[in-house]
């Protein structure tokens, strides 16, 4: 089914955001719920702020599905107090997990590719990708480069390519060689990650590389400027401190590696700072500070790159993705709007010997709904004859058309289609519905029974989907499961012995129709609403139901006993007192339903 002229896609009650909501809980198989004050997951529950409107577009969608990934694959409390300790282990192991996840989803669902990469031309675009500059502090740079490296060509979101192209350019010429040749080989291994401890375990050896570096920055020794004079002139004074002479002294002992190279060249330097020296002089410029172009004022007291790193402060770490999506999500929410969810249905209890008894007590009546909308389908169906301007055909009846111009003169055969809808039936059974009727009957009887009956005949007509679902108690759970779209009514007769309580959450009800008619394939799509009084709340009800019906579901209200709280509530509604007045009452509503006409 399409949407009406006179409500956009985006309007339609299909692409509300409960609705759809409830659809991404659902497939991912985690809890979603609008409303609150804040977007946030607790490892369990997923929860959207009321957003109105298309300003998120799909970046909404790419964070339900982000998180439904945490609450599907992250182990929250897989190094919990280790991360307490290191801000940047922290780091690392978010930048490793979100890799990790973001990859289980697609695997599972290849289409949330799509949505996870329009997050981030989202974040892109609204600038929540921070490009590092040579005076980022080295912790937020070295983790900037690993996010952007996985996002991109790990997890395949290539709207954040020139944002990583950005970053590679700083990040190359700010940490050390030796650094990224370790770090490229540690990157590599974050595709084959099974679980969180894996990400830990990973970011532990990130974290363990970066101390073996920062050891190396203190073992190596201070590059000796050209201009300056040999230490054994007695005539000039000695250059550095105390703790220079220390590094020099211990320089002796430096590992053989690429920096012993560096410091052979040392003589052509133009002057570093003690700590950040590197084969490119690549420690100039952080955050922390750095010696001069000439290096006559090289400050020895100020800490390498890599030391920098592990002394990094909580504001010099890569601010969260998330939290800045987080944010404005918060910030475009509706709070003055009525918050609705799509309830989860419990299933009604099978009791199968009652069922059978049911179905026998309404057999007479479904069978002659059965029979009657069956032979009128069928009748709709037969092949027809259309005229046409081609075909083997002459119709010797239409040759006369010929003088006027009219040249569909041929017969054609037509074949209708089959009626191709879906009907959910919403039954009331609230407390009120176990009022005695004049009959002898409990209205909710007559409710049920008039469901089953309808069901039955319906689900034997080829093209014909029929659901039922009780609603009654409250708000918090207002739906029971009778029968699914798909499933046999016969299989699930015992589930219609149901008996009355609580209130009347109606607009809970058809929230929850519309959202299990959104799953059908059925072009036409049918809500049959059997009550016998108002909803708890008169107000959403009618805007739930203007809703549903300006997006081209057809919205039918069937009162038992009295028809006026239905007859102010749906555009198309009748009244019954028995089941026996389905074959006067309803037999109209589905024929003209089934046989392709406006009801």
């Amino acid at each position: 089914m399409t949407a009406t002229a006179s409500c956009p896609a985006s309007q339609t009650i299909f692409a509300a955001l409960p609705i759809v909501a409830a659809a991404y809980g659902e497939k991912f198989g985690v809890k979603v719920i609008v409303g609150g004050q804040q977007a946030m997951t607790d490892g369990q529950t997923i929860v959207v702020p009321n957003v109105q409107g298309d300003r998120f577009g799909d970046a909404l969608w790419g964070y339900l599905t982000h998180e439904a990934a945490h609450v599907r694959f992250t182990d929250f409390g897989v190094g919990k107090d280790e991360v307490a300790r290191s801000a940047f282990l922290g780091a690392m192991l978010n930048i490793f997990e979100d890799c990790r996840i973001e990859r289980e989803i697609i695997k599972l669902y290849p289409g949330a590719a799509r949505t996870l990469n329009a997050v981030a031309a989202y974040m892109v675009a609204q600038g929540h990708y921070q490009i590092p500059t040579r005076d980022t502090h080295p912790a937020g740079l070295l983790e900037a480069y690993c996010l952007y490296f996985l996002q991109c060509k790990v997890v395949g979101q290539h709207a954040i390519e020139d944002t990583l192209v950005a970053t590679t350019a700083v990040y190359e010429q700010v940490i050390p060689k030796g650094v990224q040749v370790r770090l490229a080989v540690l990157l590599g291994r974050a595709g084959q990650l099974k679980s969180t401890a894996d990400a830990l375990v990973l970011s532990r050896e990130v974290l363990r590389m970066v101390k073996e570096e920062a050891q190396k920055e203190q073992k190596k020794p201070k590059p000796v400027p050209q201009s300056q004079p040999s230490p054994q002139d007695p005539t000039q004074p000695q250059a550095g401190s105390g703790d220079a002479g220390g590094q020099d002294s211990d320089g002796g002992d430096a590992d053989a590696d690429a920096d012993a190279d560096a410091d052979a060249d040392a003589g052509n330097a133009q002057g570093t700072d003690s700590g950040g020296s590197s084969a490119q002089g690549s420690g100039q410029g952080t955050a922390a500070g750095s010696a001069s172009a000439g290096g006559d004022d090289a400050d020895t007291s100020n800490p390498g790159v890599m030391q920098q790193i592990l002394d990094a402060e909580a504001d010099d770490h890569l601010k969260d993705k998330t939290e800045a999506l987080r944010a404005d999500l918060n910030s475009g929410a509706d709070r003055s709007a009525s918050v609705i969810n799509v309830p989860t249905a419990l299933e009604a209890m099978n009791h199968q010997a009652s069922g059978e008894m049911l179905i026998k007590q309404v057999a007479s009546a479904s069978s002659r709904i059965q029979s009657q909308l069956m032979g009128l389908v069928q009748a709709s169906q037969r092949n027809g004859y259309a005229p046409g301007r081609h075909g083997r055909h002459l119709d010797t009846n239409r040759l006369h058309r010929l003088v006027s111009g009219d040249t569909r003169v041929f017969r054609r055969s037509a074949q209708r289609k089959h009626p191709d809808t879906a009907v959910h039936v919403l039954v009331d059974m609230s407390s009120s519905m176990a009022t005695l009727m004049p009959s002898g009957q409990h209205v909710y009887q007559v409710a049920r029974d008039a469901a089953m009956a309808l069901a039955l005949g319906l689900e034997k007509i080829n093209g014909v989907n029929p659901a039922v679902t009780f609603f009654c108690k409250n708000s918090r759970q207002p739906v029971w499961s009778v029968v699914k779209h798909g499933q046999k009514v016969s299989r699930n007769a015992g589930r219609f012995c149901f008996s009355p309580m609580g209130c009347t959450p109606m607009t809970e009800a058809i929230w929850y129709s519309a959202f299990e008619l959104s799953k059908t394939r059925e072009q036409r799509k049918m809500v049959l609403v059997v009550t016998d009084g108002e909803p708890d709340n008169v107000g959403t009800c009618q805007q739930v139901v203007q809703r549903c019906q300006r997006s081209g579901i057809e919205m039918v209200g069937i009162g038992v006993g009295s028809g006026a709280a239905v007859a102010g509530l749906f555009a198309s509604s009748i009244q019954i007192e028995s089941v026996n007045d389905l074959k006067h009452t309803l037999f109209q509503l589905m024929s003209d339903a089934l046989t392709g006409v406006a009801v």
